[in-house]
């Protein structure tokens, strides 16, 4: 089984994502746009185990899905995170929300 990388796993412990799920994430942050086949590609899983984890990630809010009309007939589906920007005010209130429960723990030891 493969492992998340730290950065993966420090993103699933603060908005709360299983692995799969911050590693599609993160690999959409290094990409900015992708298509379900080029981030399979890239994390080496099957596309339905990250059709999956896109939809969760959009579910949350932090995934955009856009179609685009190919130019040999069709469209297809890409998909790209939330600014860095708002990602990083998530990132700084959950964090202050993890501080405010430790300290409220460590308060009553």
């Amino acid at each position: 089984m493969q492992r998340c990388s730290p950065i993966s796993c420090l993103l699933a412990c603060v908005l709360g994502l299983n692995c799969g799920e911050a590693e599609v994430y993160y690999s959409l942050l290094n990409k900015g746009f992708a298509d379900v086949d080029e981030i399979a590609k890239t994390i080496g899983k099957d596309k339905t185990t990250v059709y999956r984890a896109l939809q969760s990630l959009s579910e949350k809010g932090l995934v955009r899905r856009e179609y685009r009309i190919l130019k040999s007939g069709g469209y297809k589906y890409f998909y790209k995170p939330i600014p860095v920007k708002d990602l990083e005010g998530l990132i700084h209130r959950k964090v202050e929300e993890i501080l405010r429960e430790l300290k409220f723990l460590t308060s009553k030891v």
